[in-house]
């Protein structure tokens, strides 16, 4: 079990549970041990697209893109509120993309 004091603000966890009756119950939260690169996988509304910055936020998180990031779908689909997949690490205090694909 992780200390309370592994909680803090910006520290990504993977977090698993249910909703119920609109409220999402927590069953699971899993914290990256130190140093560990994980994977982050976000999938939701984009919003504050900025395609010539190749920046967006996803869920409350900002997100930021390269050229050699694989694109799954058009660019020009990527407008606020289209909706997202991205999978990525997270760099310099935001998810840095490796994969985009745009439903």
């Amino acid at each position: 079990a992780a200390p309370a004091s592994a909680f803090a603000n910006g520290v990504l966890a993977k977090v698993e549970g249910r909703f119920d009756a609109g409220v999402f119950v927590v069953d699971i939260v899993t914290l990256p041990r130190a140093g560990e690169q994980r994977l982050i996988t976000l999938e939701g509304r984009a919003f504050r697209v900025d395609t010539a910055q190749r920046t967006m936020r996803v869920i409350g998180v900002d997100v930021g893109w390269t050229a050699q990031t694989q694109v799954d779908g058009a660019l020009t689909d990527l407008v606020g509120g289209a909706i997202v997949r991205v999978e990525g690490s997270i760099a310099a205090g935001r998810l840095e993309a490796t994969r985009i694909t745009i439903r």
